[in-house]
């Protein structure tokens, strides 16, 4: 790996395009999630989908802190020494905040999925006639409704926090002495950062598979629905659903999946093949992680897609924001109008006064 450093070096896209980008993204992305987290918060009563999504917006949250410090490592770290202060904490940090928040992420997706399609098996239930088969009760009824469950949902969130973030930490703590190597070199030096590049490559592909099937059958079901319906408005809910659907996959699909293909390609590179390949490869392994954080500020429209009760206070909101600046602006138009009216009385009973005395 000694032969490949000046292969390593970032180009103008990483060094320059990305921290520009990354800038760009920032405040939407934090202000979208914590203004999403508002607005979770205030609901009185939270279902199961309502706890995933807190913990997508947090995920996201998390997201968005990392992003300074990439700005830093792109714009500058390629000079630092590997052993420095600047490596550890800015390169590290960045790693842990936005790799972990990727794999809550890709996780919480995963159980949104399962959730939706247990409240469909939930409607089957209501409108079914004939029997359930054994194996229909086991998974409706034991395994599908727990996920259902509000406290279920926030107890799974918090478990998929503590397993992702312990391993990140001891990585953190553990780390090689490496004097000689630049900072740049981190991730390929180390053989656990090709193992944990694995892991979490093949880790969002299982998952994305999961969702892919679990919204399979909702879209199916949806279709049999349509089927069996002649109203026009049924027809064009059952349609905006789907569209939902297919909105959250394509950014699924479009975001991650770059990213995790560039990955798996550089973990099984042959650095003997030269560095021309090598630094494409690195090139598009930066830009597509930048594709995959930049989901983060897409997320609020998934919020909408996901959840009619996020939606309708949003909106809420809104019309009442606007209705307050109406009413606001009316009143003081009012009050322009009635100053001279008041006046003018004012002067109209001065005046019979006078008459008077």
């Amino acid at each position: 790996m000694s032969n490949t450093t000046e292969c390593l070096n970032f180009g103008v896209i990483t060094s320059t395009g990305l921290p520009i980008v990354y800038a760009l993204m920032f405040l939407p992305s934090i202000s979208g999630n914590i203004m999403s987290l508002v607005m979770f918060k205030r609901l009185s009563k939270k279902t199961s989908t309502h706890f995933y999504l807190m913990n997508l917006a947090v995920s996201n949250v998390v997201l968005a802190v990392g992003m300074p410090l990439q700005i830093v490592y792109y714009s500058q770290g390629q000079d630092w020494p590997y052993d420095s202060v600047l490596c550890s904490v800015v390169y590290r940090g960045a790693s842990i905040l936005t790799h972990c928040s990727m794999c809550v992420s890709v996780t919480i997706f995963c159980w949104i999925a399962v959730s939706r399609y247990a409240t469909l098996m939930r409607h089957k239930e209501r409108v079914r006639v004939t029997s359930k088969t054994t194996y229909e009760k086991i998974i409706s009824a034991q395994i599908l409704k727990t996920f259902r469950n509000p406290r279920f949902a926030l107890y799974l969130c918090i478990g998929v926090w503590f397993i992702l973030l312990c391993p990140n930490i001891i990585l953190l703590v553990k780390q090689d002495h490496a004097p000689d190597k630049p900072c740049k070199e981190m991730e390929f030096i180390e053989q656990r950062y090709k193992a944990t590049s694995v892991i979490e490559s093949t880790f969002f592909f299982v998952f994305f598979m999961v969702v892919l099937l679990f919204y399979y059958f909702f879209i199916k079901y949806i279709r049999q629905l349509q089927a069996n319906s002649c109203i026009a408005e049924k027809h064009r809910v059952y349609s905006k659903v789907k569209s939902n659907i297919i909105i959250i996959l394509a950014l699924l699909l479009l975001c991650f999946t770059p990213y995790h293909l560039s990955k798996f390609l550089l973990v099984g590179y042959d650095y003997s093949r030269g560095c021309r390949q090598l630094s494409v490869l690195i090139e598009i392994k930066n830009c597509s992680l930048c594709l995959a954080e930049f989901r983060s500020c897409t997320d609020p429209i998934v919020y909408f897609c996901l959840d009619d009760t996020f939606k309708k206070n949003f909106l809420r909101r809104c019309g009442k924001c606007s209705k307050d600046e109406e009413a606001s602006s009316s009143t003081i138009n009012r009050s322009a109008i009635q100053t001279p009216t008041l006046s003018m009385r004012i002067i109209h009973s001065t005046e019979t006064k006078e008459r008077g005395s």
